[in-house]
């Protein structure tokens, strides 16, 4: 009896599964599956081309590069890249709010990594610029806040022109595979606003890196999380943004594994994701 009653269970428990049916019929069974189908018929590479530039677009217009000289006029020049986050007006009347004509300018804080800021003597510069509106015009910049673990920095300036807050992605729920776009000033500023296209090769990575302090050789090591991915980044694309397809940034390219003798290392970057960068500076942003 009790076998009896453990086939008629295992038999109703078939049944009731969602995507396949027993049914017998002469002595012959059949199973039946049910497929989920997603009709891509009328999704082209075109359309992904399309949906691709309009987030370059986006994403770009929030980026900004970051230049330092140390030395005099026979010193050494500092390139790197930012990303604008958070812009406040300067009104003429603060009454009438952000209307056209009351506005004199905007003031902007960006993120971009703490190494860019500073100074070969491992101190912050004081003699920031940043390049904005396709990298035409040049403002002063200060550094405002700065992490003690993680490769991050805030800077500031001042500026007639409107530059859009980046938006933000999801970076606690991102899953390898994940399209990717890393903007910056690789190399010189000739390359200003260079955009190169990925993949999160891993979502979360853990790396140590030399513990940071002020003036002083790095003592000790600290471990920090990571976003990898494969979007080409080089000199200059430190502090610059990694963002999304829909043009959201996801994080800020801090680091890359480079060739040594006898290897050959590509495409291993490495960006600080976007939540880490919201928690460090919460009292800014």
């Amino acid at each position: 009896m009790k076998k009896l009653q453990s086939f008629i269970l295992v038999v109703i428990m078939l049944f009731g599964l969602s995507s396949c049916g027993l049914f017998s019929y002469e002595g012959e069974t059949i199973n039946n599956i049910t497929n989920k189908v997603t009709e891509v018929d009328d999704f082209t590479i075109n359309d992904f081309q399309t949906a691709l530039q309009t987030a370059i677009e986006k994403a770009e217009a929030s980026a900004i590069a970051i230049v330092h000289t140390e030395g005099g006029w026979m010193g050494s020049t500092s390139l790197g890249s930012g990303v604008v986050l958070k812009r406040e007006a300067v009104l003429e009347d603060e009454s009438l709010g952000e209307k056209e004509g009351n506005i004199i300018s905007y003031t902007y804080t960006a993120v971009t990594n703490r190494h860019v800021v500073l100074t070969t003597r491992n101190t912050f510069s004081t003699n920031l610029k940043v390049y904005v509106g396709d990298g035409d015009k040049v403002e002063t910049a200060t550094c405002i806040a700065y992490s003690s673990k993680e490769d991050l920095a805030l800077v500031t300036f001042n500026s007639t022109i409107y530059i859009p807050e980046a938006s933000l992605g999801d970076t606690t729920t991102l899953k390898k595979g994940t399209f990717v776009v890393a903007i910056g000033s690789p190399y010189s500023l000739e390359y200003y606003g260079t955009a190169t296209l990925g993949i999160v090769s891993y979502p979360l990575r853990y790396l140590e890196d030399d513990a940071f302090i002020l003036g002083r050789e790095p003592q000790g090591t600290v471990t920090n999380a990571y976003i990898q991915h494969d979007a080409a980044i080089n000199s200059g694309n430190s502090g610059g943004g990694l963002f999304d397809i829909e043009g959201k940034l996801l994080g800020i390219n801090t680091q890359k594994i480079q060739s040594s003798a006898g290897d050959i290392v590509e495409n291993m970057g490495f960006s600080i994701p976007i939540h880490v960068i919201l928690e460090v500076f919460k009292d800014y942003l």
